[in-house]
């Protein structure tokens, strides 16, 4: 079938979003792309959302409205509307962010031309904190080294062909289902990118508790590993993963074992593809992992001459911007 006229089913779940939803549906009515569905599943909301729903969109011919009996998650929500979706080809946005207009247009484009089976892009912030766009690699054996440290592109950017997500659809017993996912089809299925962000990504003030996020940390670590072995299964051998994990956890004791890191570090980045943008991603990693250990500051600062090369002069730029910043401010 023509890419350019294929089906494109447009995913949103949605859990309590009656101030932004609207905002969402109407930036996929916008597209310049025109062959889509909107498939809205609603999470067992509990504020006005269903009613607005109902209002709004109830009578769209291009928009099936689904309403869950009771709170599953996003996961289970999306698994429901790809199972739902008419399209050849899904694209996923959440209820709380917009679309640009020509979003489902260049990533149809963009797997037409790459011949790909899914296209995802940069995102760009916007809301409470300053606009920033968080861009990601270029290539998708960029997307898989970067893998091996952090989720490495945003949910809400994603399109691909329906059956990749119908044969792996969300893990929805987990709460990095969307970077458990990544790490299977990145290394099944062919990628590719659109450069500049395709979708704005609102900051607002919902935040995690310290319970889901020491369970968020569990469940990266995991995925990282699988990551890691999936990019290179020879790395095993090279690598203290419990060092790693601790890492990440914010639990090195010692300034010789965050210099363990650093080796850690560069013996993954230097498997395989090497880029500056691959670079700066690892950097920046290390950079926050060192500011999970505000206890070692000192001995960071005075000895960075120790760390792998690539990574003694992490984060410089950000401490002089934060230092210039914190001048300015007083």
């Amino acid at each position: 079938m023509n890419t350019n006229t294929s089906l494109v089913s447009v995913i949103i779940p949605c859990f309590n979003a009656e101030r932004f939803i609207d905002e969402a549906i109407e930036s996929i009515l916008s597209q310049t792309y025109k062959n889509i569905e909107i498939i809205i599943v609603d999470d067992h909301s509990t504020d006005n959302t269903c009613n607005l729903l109902n209002q709004l969109y109830k009578n769209r011919n291009n928009i099936k409205i689904i309403y869950l009996n009771a709170n599953k998650g996003p996961a289970h929500a999306r698994n429901i509307g790809v199972k739902s979706s008419n399209g050849e080809y899904v694209a996923f946005l959440d209820a709380d962010d917009i679309s640009i207009p020509q979003r489902i247009e260049l990533q149809m484009n963009c797997i037409l031309q790459k011949s790909a089976d899914i296209c995802v892009s940069p995102l760009k912030n916007f809301g409470m904190r300053k606009k920033h766009i968080n861009y990601i690699s270029t290539s998708h054996e960029g997307l898989k080294k970067i893998s091996t440290v952090k989720c490495p592109f945003p949910q809400p950017s994603v399109l691909g062909k329906k059956y990749i997500f119908l044969n792996h659809p969300y893990n929805e017993n987990i709460v990095a289902e969307d970077y458990e996912l990544w790490s299977k089809i990145l290394f099944l299925y062919k990628f590719c990118v659109v450069s500049s962000p395709l979708i704005m990504g609102r900051n607002h003030s919902n935040s995690i508790s310290r319970i889901q996020e020491k369970r968020v940390a569990s469940e990266t670590h995991l995925i990282r590993k699988h990551c890691i072995l999936s990019y290179s299964p020879s790395l095993e051998k090279n690598i203290d993963f419990q060092i790693l994990e601790n890492a990440y956890a914010g639990k090195i004791m010692t300034f010789d074992e965050l210099v363990l890191v650093s080796s850690i570090f560069y013996t993954i980045l230097n498997t395989g593809l090497i880029s500056r943008f691959i670079i700066k991603e690892f950097n920046d990693q290390f950079y926050w992992i060192c500011r999970k250990h505000p206890k070692l500051t000192l001995r960071i600062i005075t000895s960075r001459y120790l760390f792998k090369k690539n990574f003694r002069w992490f984060g410089l730029i950000k401490e002089i911007k934060m230092l210039i910043s914190f001048l300015i401010g007083k």
